[in-house]
This record gives C-alpha cells, structure tokens and sequence, in this order.
C-alpha cells in the first residue's frame, strides 16, 4: 500500500532505483521484439498485510535483500537523479546495473523449443487441429408471440487452419470477432453447421458418444477467469481428481496423480486441501493448468488464461506454459487480446475480423510486416513499454449503421472494412491519412490519401479486377463522383426514421397533412 517509487517517465523506465520497479519492466513481453528467452518473473507473493514481515515489505521477494533491510522499513527518500525517489536502502547500487544483474535469467527452454520447430520439415508434423471452412451462425429473431427470423449473425465464416504437433497458435482479434465462438465449436466436438473440424485425426462429424469421450481426454482448455472455473465448494484436491474419476483412473492412483500434478505447476504438494479461495490469482490459474493436464492431453485451448494476471504473476505463467509445451510435446491454441503475449509464446498467429480470418502466417513475419490493413490497425493500437519507441496510432472510425448499410447495400461485393477503407475513414493519427487497401481479386494495393493520389487509375483496377472490364476515362470519372456523391450522402444526409428519432429526441417529428390525416 505504499509508494516505492517516484519520477518521470524516462526515469522509471531506463532508470529505475527499486529492485521492484526493475522486475515489474523486466515482466512485460515487448511486442517490437522477437524473444527467445523465457521472462523473468518477481518470484514469490505479496505477504499478507495480517502478517507483514519487520523491515521492508519487499524483502521476502527482493534479490538484493540484506540484514540492513529487514531492520525498518525504509522511506521515500531522493536518489542520485534530480526528482526522483525512492523507498530503498540499495537504490545506489543500481546505478548503471543491467537487469540480468538483479534478476539472474533462468534457463531458457524456449529457444531450443523454436530451433526444433523451424529445423523441422513442418508438413511432415502430425495435424492435432484442423479446421476446414467452420460456420457458425446466429439467427436475429423478431417478435415476442409469432416470432421470425429476420436476420442471421455471422459469427465464424468459413475459417480455416491448422495446428501442428509442439506448435502454438495465437488466435487474436477485438472483442466480437468470432474467436470465443471458434473456440466453442471445437471444444463441443459435434458436427459444425458447416466445413470440417478435424480433432487428431478424427473428424467431429462422424464422432459417436464413446469416440467423443475418447477425443475429449486430448482436449483440454483453461478459461480467462481462475476463479470463475473453479468450484469454490470443492478442495484442490477434489478438483483436480474430478476429470481422472470421470475417465477411470484407479482409484489408489488418484492421490499419487493429485500430487504429481501440483508439483508439475509449481505449487506445493501439501496444500492440496485447500480451497480456491485460499490461493492468489496467479496460483489458481496453475490449479486450472493442472486439471486441464490431469489426463494428458496432446492439445490445450487456452481462452486469454493470463489477461486476469497482474504482469509479474503473468511471466510465471507464460514461463510455465513454455516449460509444459517442452516437456510434454503440447500443442496450443492461444487466444488472446494482448498481441505482446501472443508474440512471445506463439509460433504462428491467425488474426480474425467479423467471423473471417484476414492474416495468417509465421509470428515474425505478421508482426513485422503485416499485410492486412485491419492487422496494421491492431499492431499500431499495441503499447509499447518504451517511452522512445512511441509511434503514431492507427485510428479506425467507424460510420454509423445506417450509412454502413448504405454503403454495403451500394458496394455487396466489399466487406464492412473494405468500405471504410474505400471511404477514406482509416487514418493514421490525426493527421495524413495513410493505408493499405485490400480488395477482391487484387491484393495488397498501397496508396496515400494525403497526397496528389490517383483515383482513376485505382477505380481503374477496382473495377477491372471485379468485373473483367477496361473502363473508360469517362466512366472512371463517372465512378469516382458517385462514390463521393453515395459516401457523403450516406453519412451526412441520412434519413430520419423513427428509431433514430427515438435515439435523438430533438429531432422535429413532421405532422401528415391535412389530407391524409383521416386514411
């Protein structure tokens, strides 16, 4: 509950005097930078405040503890830089310290993890998740007594990739995309609404009740919320022997199991007990680790399991799952919000936008050189822990509903981004707008919005590409003065109806006339 450290950004973060401050950076994976060492975490908890130790609360977890530290608890006191405090006896022996003098690394397993991938021929790997073409559909239903269907949500669109044998994939994308929804068709193992979902080579299709009980002891998830997946009635114990009674695991061996499962998390055997309720974040998420490895598996669905993880507990985390795909051969499906994670334990990464997968390939290669203008739009959005490496953001504005429909009503064949990119709506900042456009049939074409642009001659290639035709000088002109003429006509002069006179009550209701008032 007390401050440890105070000063200017740039001091903080390039020169920080607390062992704390130092591990807290040292934690977060950098999204700018292709990793092949394990994080190193703050080892340890925070003691309890029921129970705090003499001295500096700090000391239990600190690598440069002394006997000086745990005599009083030190104060909020100036270091050698203007401005800037700091609440430790030691703060002068940071100076011009690298992190790895604080807190030595720890052997590194991810390195060798990626060598074998990459040396390795990656068709010649086994395929432990396949998906061909997955729909999944929602319908939009109207009326309270006689209802009917008056739309359909297209949640997963005809997506397609696979994962190999060791590999993880990152699936990633914003809140709404599909990825939940991708995740749940694979995880029920029935017949998709449409394409294929192959589990090890077993397509759910064609899965009776005893093969999907047998496919499901290879399939495991952890979900985001520890404590929302977690029986707070139940003891670790009881919790993690649930899925060995369920699939017949002798009885004299449950115990034996149990054990050997809070080991392989890091957790001690002893404290198998316990309730959830007596475990800390970062701790009941190992618990869920361990149940989802009590039969093991061959593939791990993992549901953002460390976006409720403060960033300390988060690298133990990440580290542990590193360990467990190396040791164990795991194969992962990772999804998550936070790209810096995915960048540093994925091998590959699939990015998704309106139930489509828009970029899919190696992590170094979309990272650094995305394609994708909405790819581009998520990389840009990513904070970097670096106060110098501040880059401008790329900005998506979305019109309004009505003016979408509009413009998708004018355009069926462009999708909902393609139209905003059409309309000059993707900016970068506030200033130029810069983008990359993405078109049916034509590719990646670059071009700049803020400068003298050629409009003709991209019509010129819209139209050729879609309809196989060589437009005239005219009709381009033609062309580009509708499309001006519909986009600003969908998003300035949209008409009044009376939903949107219910969202805006100062809009003027209009009375019928005289003669029409009596019909």
């Amino acid at each position: 509950g007390r401050i440890v450290e105070s000063a200017s950004v740039e001091d903080v973060f390039y020169h920080a005097r607390h062992p704390y401050t130092i591990g807290l950076l040292g934690s977060l994976p950098r999204p700018d930078l292709d990793k092949t060492e394990t994080l190193t975490p703050v080892e340890g908890n925070p003691p309890s405040l029921l129970n705090l130790p003499p001295g500096c609360p700090f000391v239990p977890r600190c690598p440069m503890a002394v006997d000086a530290c745990r005599q009083s608890e030190p104060d909020l006191v100036d270091t050698d830089l203007h401005d800037h405090l700091a609440a430790c006896i030691r703060s002068c022996d940071l100076i011009a310290v690298d992190y790895y003098q604080v807190y030595p690394r720890p052997q590194s397993v991810r390195a060798r993890s990626k060598r074998a991938l990459e040396l390795a021929e990656r068709e010649a790997l086994t395929d432990v998740l396949e998906l061909d073409g997955l729909v999944k559909t929602y319908p939009l239903m109207k009326g309270s007594v006689f209802k009917r269907r008056v739309g359909t949500v297209h949640a997963v669109d005809g997506i397609s990739f696979r994962i190999k044998e060791g590999e993880t994939l990152g699936l990633v994308g914003e809140s709404g995309c599909g990825k939940t929804t991708t995740i749940m068709s694979i995880l029920e193992l029935a017949a998709p609404e449409d394409g294929r979902v192959v589990v090890l080579g077993k397509d759910t299709r064609k899965l009776d009740r005893a093969d999907r009980k047998t496919v499901r002891q290879d399939l495991q998830v952890v979900f985001q919320d520890p404590m929302a997946s977690l029986d707070p009635r139940m003891p670790i114990h009881d919790i993690l022997a649930e899925p060995l009674k369920y699939h017949g695991c002798p009885k004299d061996d449950i115990a034996d199991r149990v054990s050997e499962l809070m080991g392989l998390v890091g957790l001690e055997p002893a404290h198998a007990n316990r309730y959830p309720r007596n475990f800390s974040g970062g701790q009941k998420q190992r618990v869920c680790i361990a149940r989802a490895l009590a039969l093991e598996p061959k593939l791990l669905v993992l549901d953002e399991p460390v976006s409720a993880l403060d960033v300390s507990i988060r690298a133990g985390v990440l580290n542990l799952l590193e360990k467990l795909r190396e040791e164990m051969g795991l194969a992962y499906l990772f999804v998550a919000h936070d790209l810096s994670v995915v960048r540093h334990i994925a091998n590959r990464v699939a990015v998704m936008y309106l139930g489509r997968i828009v970029e899919l390939g190696e992590i170094s290669q979309v990272f650094d050189h995305p394609m994708h203008p909405y790819t581009q739009a998520l990389l840009s959005a990513i904070p970097v822990p670096d106060p110098a490496s501040v880059a401008p953001a790329l900005i998506v504005q979305w019109p309004p509903e009505e003016a979408m429909a509009d413009l998708l009503r004018e355009h069926p064949y462009f999708s909902r981004f393609e139209i905003v990119v059409a309309a000059g709506i993707l900016s970068y900042g506030i200033g130029a707008l810069q983008t990359v456009g993405w078109l049916p049939g034509l590719g990646s074409k670059a071009f700049d919005i803020s400068t003298s642009f050629n409009w003709s001659a991209w019509y010129g290639e819209v139209i050729q590409g879609i309809f196989n035709v060589t437009p005239t000088p005219t009709v381009l002109q033609l062309v580009g003065y509708l499309t001006y003429l519909v986009v600003i006509l969908a998003l300035f002069l949209r008409p009044t109806t009376p939903a949107a006179r219910r969202r805006n009550p100062e809009t003027p209701t209009t009375n019928p006339s005289p003669e029409r008032s009596t019909t």
